[in-house]
């Protein structure tokens, strides 16, 4: 008799603790800025002076890949990159698993960046494997201007020659 009262007793304070941690807290507004799109500045990407879609030779690219990315606006204001995703779609060579013959193909690697220049393994990779016909594509890009504001910035495409 005693162990069910003290059964119970745990209970009904276990139930009453989770509903009291139930009760909704009132929520607390943050005023954040809302800019309508047509106030929005017109972004450029740059890679070195390349910027939309460009074609570079494989040795000028073997020189540019570690400059970092800019972002800019008509008015020549830097905006800080606070992430990026970089693709390197290179140029390789496969076997044919019934034949055993080599043919060419493309290979793709890919990953997320919150700093550029790209970090000094994926340089040295790349310039040691650079080759005409390969391509390069920042996208993803996000840019903060000097008040805060959060945005998109133009992906920038590489091909190589």
């Amino acid at each position: 008799m005693h162990r069910t009262k003290i059964i119970l007793l745990s209970f009904f304070t276990l139930v009453t603790i989770f509903s009291a941690n139930a009760q909704k807290k009132k929520a607390t507004t943050s005023k954040k800025t809302i800019i309508k799109k047509s106030e929005l500045p017109v972004l450029k990407t740059y890679l070195g002076a390349y910027s939309d879609t460009a074609t570079v030779s494989a040795q000028e690219l073997f020189k540019l890949i570690d400059s970092p990315i800019r972002v800019t606006d008509k008015q020549n204001n830097l905006y800080t990159i606070t992430y990026y995703q970089f693709l390197y779609k290179r140029r390789v060579m496969s076997e044919d698993e019934t034949t055993g013959k080599p043919f060419p193909t493309t290979s793709m690697i890919s990953d997320n960046f919150k700093a550029t220049p790209l970090p000094k393994v994926w340089i040295d990779n790349i310039r040691q494997d650079i080759k005409p016909g390969e391509e390069m594509l920042f996208f993803d890009i996000i840019v903060k201007d000097s008040k805060g504001v959060v945005m998109y910035a133009p992906n920038l495409k590489i091909f190589t020659k």
